[in-house]
């Protein structure tokens, strides 16, 4: 697990909302605020590549445009049949001065 906490933006986002935020050119974020409470897993979807903050969030779900498959958003499980993917790496938040700051968590075991 990284030991480095990155700025992940200002801690703005209403609940029900997300946002996709760019780290580098290979590490993309997720961030949801689900009931007043901020969660993180990578934005990209394993299977194909697609963005998933551009796809509708449903309570803890977030929907992959391209293949609709669906990700909790606070676990990071694929919770959608056929398992055309993997789950999705999570991060652990914080806030700090009214910005988001994340961690990389460990790649997930596959939960199949």
């Amino acid at each position: 697990m990284s030991e480095e906490w990155k700025d992940l933006g200002p801690a703005d986002l209403a609940p029900g909302k997300h946002r996709g935020v760019k780290l580098s050119a290979e590490e993309f974020v997720l961030i949801a605020n689900v009931e007043g409470e901020y969660h993180a897993i990578d934005d990209w979807c394993n299977h194909a590549g697609c963005m998933l903050s551009s796809g509708d969030l449903e309570g803890d779900l977030i929907l992959c445009p391209c293949h609709y498959a669906e990700f909790s958003v606070k676990t990071g499980v694929l919770e959608s049949l056929p398992r055309i993917c993997d789950d999705q790496t999570r991060y652990e938040l914080r806030v700090e001065g009214g910005r988001i700051q994340g961690k990389r968590l460990p790649e997930p075991e596959p939960s199949f």
